[in-house]
């Protein structure tokens, strides 16, 4: 599958390119392409929280053997600059260039740490459910970042809430047909990002509590579930 274009990448990361629907469309069904939009809008964070800085200290040597690490071994062009090896490394660097002016050191400083955490046992897709409006869609899977378990969601095409939010749940699987009712706990209200980590409390089994579930919640003062589900799907286990 082709993947997108690195410029397209960097300025979705820098947020001045608007998605459209082919390309929601591959971030969705495209985890590698995910990963790097990822890494790019952690570089254009690092550099808008950094906008107001003035005096930075000089990145330590590692970062520069990092670099150089990242370049070493690539054909030269006739003026002498090296060719970077592949798109990823381009695309960083010219969002790198972009940040200059908002905290270039820090942005250096980025080189060395490591990528989003991966996923630990694959996605699950999230299906509309009966009753749910045409369109939305999305996957989720479980990463351990910062020892510490998450569930992490891309979803598109959810119309925008009115009067309400949209949350994110993990459902007991044994209690979906409960007369006794629905075991869950939330997670937190989804955001705009095209994706999110949400932590998992400590005391939740996992192998019960494996159903990802997006709800339109309604601003009523109520935190338990609406029982307006849009979005779900069972997570992969190992």
């Amino acid at each position: 599958m082709p993947h997108l274009e690195p410029d397209r990448l960097v300025l979705l990361a820098l947020g001045e390119d608007p998605r459209d629907v082919s390309m929601t469309e591959h971030l969705l069904d495209c985890e590698m392409c995910r990963r790097e939009l990822d890494d790019l809008r952690t570089v254009a964070g690092v550099g808008r929280r950094t906008q107001d800085l003035r005096e930075l200290p000089p990145p330590p040597p590692r970062v520069w053997s990092a670099i150089a690490q990242a370049t070493a071994g690539t054909p030269r062009r006739a003026g002498g600059g090296p060719v970077l090896r592949d798109w990823r490394t381009t695309a960083v660097v010219a969002l790198a260039a972009a940040l200059v002016a908002a905290g270039g050191t820090m942005v250096a400083l980025w080189a060395a740490r490591p990528g989003p955490a991966a996923c630990t046992h694959g996605e699950v897709a999230l299906t509309t459910l009966p009753g749910a409006p045409a369109g939305p869609r999305g996957n989720a899977c479980l990463v351990t970042a910062d020892g510490e378990r998450k569930v992490r969601v891309h979803e598109t095409g959810l119309p925008v809430p009115t009067g309400g939010d949209y949350e994110v749940w993990l459902l007991d699987s044994t209690s979906l047909h409960d007369p006794k009712g629905l075991r869950m706990t939330a997670l937190g209200g989804l955001g705009s990002e095209a994706g999110e980590d949400f932590t998992v409390p400590a005391n939740t089994d996992l192998s019960r509590y494996d159903v990802v579930d997006i709800s339109l919640e309604r601003n009523d003062g109520n935190p338990a579930h609406s029982g307006d589900s849009l979005l779900r799907g069972v997570l992969p286990r190992s």
